[in-house]
């Protein structure tokens, strides 16, 4: 089985910081915190500057997800599977996302019914709460429900773009997804605001019927016709990560995919540095259009509301400002959106695109898919969607801790019950991945997909011999996990080290990391980095002069998180 260590790497990034940020926010009591501000430690305000920003970046999840679904298209088109069944499949399994997606965020998931549940373990149950959750709350629009219309509209995408064998047309199809990119962006404004033309106040608006906001309708209170296209409606305009502008991402994630599977001459000239500098240009405009907007919030509406709006972040529609429902929107323009996502979007594919060069430009895919630490990330998404919807362990932690700290349930916490909870998490989402890869994950949510597609879409179907229904759906660790054949886009030649090209390239980095200053922190890689090129390519000036920069680039970046534990504004005096 062949696979990119740097998509599954990223993809099991993706969910372990998702687990860490859901943590931290359930758990820690920043209103506490942050009560006497002089007087806390900066770390805690680093907190509240950084966890927002990485809590908006669902969008690195749909980078990750396009890039992966893109190879896999690429490489069934390679095989020769034509264009229609093609779609169909892409299709089918597209609608197989979204209908396990509105079953985990009404249902199982850790905020459907069942995760509210859990929540009030040791506690009063409320039937009517959970049956209203899981009636409502099923069209509450995800990364899930993004990943999954992504899926469908890049396989529709795709089969139009591929008619004629065009689809071997690489030049084109990058520059045919490029359009339909800055179209989505485009378009953005004009949907969002002729859905509100067409449903009054969406989505902020309360349905009269339920009393629930109408963008998630009640099953069986609601109008039945407008049930039937709110999921269309929500696709094109939801609160959180619609295709509009989302479907743009998923475009660049196909471009990306498209360039990984072709061979290194037909790759286009200097890719991964002209896509790193559209992410860097998008990261700085959004940073800079995020600061402008939240001084004209903090002078017009007040600090506090400035602070609501950063918090939510991750809410994309909420920097728009049709958003009635908060205490800012007044002060929004109809770009504020924008800017937030560049800044998130942007930072998603620098990261995206330093890894993927770091590991599969460089041939280093089976080292570091085969580090043991790297491996321990790559299991967290293996199974990501189960990852996702097994997130009401949290709130079992959470009651545990909270009743061993305060001897009450569901306390919020300061650090030292915050941490314990969050390695408690981690530690129990290790042994359960640990000993449920020995059975292949049977009865995960992937296998049930797997299963479900294996035996009902007839594209899929006669992709694996003859089997009882319910192997199928075996996910086979032993060869998906451990025996991969890790490729690479750009297998090293003789050439490669003697021309000295990783020590030129992590020198570049080093650099550029150190006097970004905001980027810093990546210096602790490039000097990783730098250590594992010595050894193929010795000691010579450009690396040097990378360790050198990387070694103090790391020593500011530690020294300032050791300081930021310690020192506070009274301090210094602010």
């Amino acid at each position: 089985m062949k696979r990119f260590a740097s998509l599954d790497f990223m993809r099991g990034t993706a969910i372990l910081l998702m687990i860490l940020l859901h943590v931290v926010d359930q758990t820690l009591d920043t209103d506490t915190l942050f009560s006497n501000i002089e007087m806390i430690p900066l770390f805690n305000i680093l907190v509240l500057l950084i966890f927002p920003f990485l809590g908006g970046l669902a969008g690195f999840f749909l980078l990750t997800s396009a890039t992966s679904n893109m190879v896999s298209i690429y490489k069934l088109q390679m095989r020769g599977l034509p264009t229609k069944t093609l779609v169909v499949r892409q299709v089918l399994t597209g609608v197989m996302i979204v209908f396990f997606a509105m079953l985990i965020e009404g249902l199982i998931g850790y905020n459907g019914a069942f995760g509210l549940f859990v929540r009030d373990l040791g506690g009063p149950l409320r039937m009517d709460a959970y049956i209203t959750r899981a009636l409502s709350r099923w069209n509450h629009f995800e990364t899930i429900h993004t990943i999954g219309w992504c899926v469908i509209m890049n396989g529709i995408i795709q089969g139009v773009l591929s008619r004629k064998d065009q689809w071997k047309n690489v030049p084109a199809m990058i520059r045919n997804y490029a359009i339909i990119a800055v179209a989505v962006l485009a378009l953005t404004i004009p949907v969002w605001v002729g859905v509100g033309l067409i449903v009054p106040g969406y989505p902020w608006a309360y349905s009269p019927a339920s009393g629930l906001v109408i963008s998630m309708p009640k099953l069986g209170v609601d109008n039945f016709g407008y049930i039937l296209v709110s999921p269309f409606l929500a696709m094109i305009a939801a609160p959180k990560e619609p295709l509009f502008p989302y479907l743009a991402v998923s475009c660049i994630g196909s471009i990306i995919g498209l360039v990984m599977c072709q061979q290194p001459e037909r790759i286009p000239r200097n890719f991964v540095k002209k896509m790193t500098l559209i992410g860097l240009v998008a990261f700085i405009i959004g940073v800079v259009g995020i600061g402008v907007t939240i001084m004209a919030v903090a002078g017009g509406a007040g600090l506090e509301a400035a602070v609501n709006m950063y918090v939510n972040l991750s809410f994309h529609r909420s920097w728009f400002p049709d958003n009635f429902e908060s205490n800012y929107a007044a002060f929004l323009n109809i770009f504020s959106w924008l800017w937030q996502f560049l800044a998130t979007n942007g930072f998603s594919l620098m990261f995206s695109m330093m890894t993927i060069f770091l590991v599969d430009w460089r041939g280093k895919g089976p080292d570091f898919a085969n580090n043991r630490y790297v491996q321990y990330v790559r299991r967290f998404g293996f199974i990501s969607l189960t990852n996702y919807n097994n997130q009401w362990i949290i709130f079992a932690v959470w009651i545990a801790v909270s009743t061993i700290f305060t001897g009450q349930r569901r306390v919020k916490l300061m650090w030292d019950g915050t941490l314990t909870a969050l390695a408690a998490t981690l530690i129990i989402f290790t042994l359960m991945l640990t000993l449920w890869e020995k059975f292949n994950y049977t009865g995960s949510l992937e296998w049930i997909m797997r299963t479900v597609g294996l035996n009902l879409i007839p594209a899929k179907r006669d992709e694996e011999i003859k089997k009882k229904w319910y192997e199928k759906g075996d996910l086979n660790v032993k060869d998906a996990f451990y025996n991969v054949e890790w490729v690479s886009v750009v297998t090293p030649d003789d050439n490669y080290h003697e021309q000295l090209r990783d020590s030129k390239m992590i020198s570049k980095l080093a650099k550029i990391s150190f006097f970004s200053i905001i980027f810093m922190p990546f210096n602790i890689v490039t000097l990783i980095a730098s250590r594992d090129i010595q050894k193929r390519e010795s000691k010579n000036p450009a690396l040097k002069q990378a360790i050198i920069i990387s070694t103090a680039g790391s020593v500011i970046t530690i020294s300032f998180f050791v300081a930021s534990l310690f020192l506070t504004l009274k301090m210094l005096g602010a």
